[in-house]
């Protein structure tokens, strides 16, 4: 019986042009199925069977695909046609289609389904600097998509880049295509072994309270680790008790904003923690479609975006709009986005829209062109949220100039000045909200000149620009240590 056969094995890869067009571009393509990618076959047909005893030389010139057919039959690499049956293990063609693989980067695909742990020569070359992200999930959602925007940055600085998580949910492609290595393995959020390749990196990103277990690991040893903490109180959970009472000097902590480092000063009061905020690309640059917004009937109109789930507080912002005097309300329009995933809150807000069919509307998904236009257009924007580290949406009504009306429970409070670049209201009051609303509608001409104001705010704190000098300042720092 042969120990290897390979019948009619064809292999398909399909690369994009996410360097080209950027982490914002990609996304919006992605969401509305317009991203483009090219498919080549690095592999054709490939049919041999090997005895015990056996040997075999795969000869070809450079991108004939010989270590693409070594992947697959190693069984890291799946065909996208045909079959591979081995026998016993595959250790040296492992070794061996590494080697041949020449670079780090250019096998991040085929360590996806890796079937040891993996080490730090698959991932890093023998020279150089290297960075390792830790990221307890690689899906579409806010912690991981912010976390590729350091990709570049690194890479900027001389790091090569790899990034460990769980399983690809969406957002592995964007740290390929941005220059990372990637690697996926179940137990990387519990595993030991998989937390020794920081040891083998010059600096490590851990993003949220998740990688908890992977802090106390590294803590106290020889590699700088930034630990990135997105998370809101809610976060914590039952993860709070393994949050170390101190932490080695080797570890930095930095939050996106006030509320996320609240969060975790409610366990540990005693960490320093640094900020470190997202930055949003400037849609204001951008060509969109415009939104139509006739609905409104020319009203100012507020809007708040967000899924409905109680944490976004959507039924504060419906308790606030019902307390408005009726002359007060007839001037103005209100429009909630977001799936209604909570069906008391969605039931709250199309009760109200049925109340007042000329003022509250409801729509349960725009697509991001029309989230840019919506923000072109409307007064302000009104996050009612009770624990929320950061609301997008209001970021990206700064962007256009449009100032937040915002809870105290945001991490965007800690940045808004009292009626310059928003308002804040307190202790998830909507009698308070109610009168935050009631002073916009009644003073547009000051809401309109804020535009400046708000926009600064953006540069200042949101803009990549931002992100990029602050994230070099805490990399150099950790440089530095060491001299001084």
């Amino acid at each position: 019986m042969s120990i290897l056969e390979v019948n009619n094995v064809s292999i398909r890869y399909m690369t994009g042009d996410f360097k080209d067009i950027g982490i914002k571009e990609y996304v919006t393509r992605r969401l509305r199925g317009k991203y483009e990618v090219k498919k080549f076959w690095a592999d054709k047909h490939v049919t041999f069977s090997l005895e015990k005893g056996d040997m075999l030389g795969i000869i070809g010139t450079n991108g004939a695909g010989k270590s693409t057919l070594l992947k697959a039959i190693s069984g890291i690499m799946e065909p996208t046609e045909g079959y591979v049956h081995r026998e016993g293990t595959i250790a040296a063609l492992l070794e061996l289609a590494f080697r041949l693989a020449g670079h780090p980067v250019h096998i991040s695909q085929a360590l996806l389904r890796y079937r040891r742990p993996p080490c730090a020569e698959d991932l890093f070359s023998p020279r150089g600097k290297r960075a390792l992200l830790l990221s307890h999930v690689l899906d579409m959602t806010g912690a991981p998509i912010v976390l590729v925007s350091a990709v570049p940055v690194l890479r900027r600085m001389g790091y090569e880049v790899a990034v460990l998580g769980p399983g690809d949910g969406g957002s592995l492609s964007l740290f390929v295509e941005a220059g990372a290595t990637a690697v996926t393995h179940p137990d990387c959020v519990s595993s030991s072994a998989l937390w020794g390749l920081a040891t083998a990196a010059d600096l490590v990103i851990a993003n949220t309270i998740v990688e908890v277990k992977a802090i106390r690991a590294l803590s106290g040893g020889p590699v700088p680790v930034l630990w990135w903490l997105h998370d809101a109180f809610v976060g914590y959970g039952y993860l709070s008790h393994l949050i170390p009472r101190e932490l080695g000097p080797n570890i930095r902590v930095c939050a996106v904003g006030s509320h996320a480092t609240a969060a975790m000063h409610a366990h540990r009061p005693g960490f320093e923690i640094g900020q470190l905020i997202y930055g949003l690309p400037d849609y204001a640059q951008d060509t969109f479609e415009p939104y139509d917004t006739g609905y409104a009937g020319g009203l100012p109109l507020f809007v708040s975006v967000g899924a409905f789930e109680s944490r976004k507080g959507q039924d504060i912002l419906v308790d606030a709009i019902r307390l408005l005097p009726g002359e007060v309300r007839s001037r103005a329009a209100f429009l909630f986005v977001g799936k209604g995933a909570d069906k008391r809150l969605l039931a709250q807000v199309q009760q109200l829209a049925a109340d007042y069919p000329q003022n509250v509307f409801y729509v349960s998904r725009l697509t991001r062109d029309e989230i840019k236009s919506l923000m072109q257009q409307c007064t302000c924007t009104v996050c009612s949220s009770r624990d929320d580290p950061m609301p997008t949406f209001v970021t990206e009504g700064l962007i256009f100039g449009k100032p937040g009306i915002v809870s105290e429970h945001t991490g965007t409070a800690g940045l808004v000045t009292e009626g310059v670049d928003g308002f804040i209201y307190r202790d998830d009051a909507p009698a308070q909200l109610a009168q935050r609303l009631q002073y916009a509608i009644d003073h547009p001409e000051q809401l309109a000149g804020m535009q400046s104001a708000c926009r600064t705010l953006y540069e200042k704190y949101y803009s990549p620009r931002a992100f990029e000098e602050t994230l070099t300042t805490y990399v150099q720092e950790f440089d530095k240590a060491p001299e001084e």
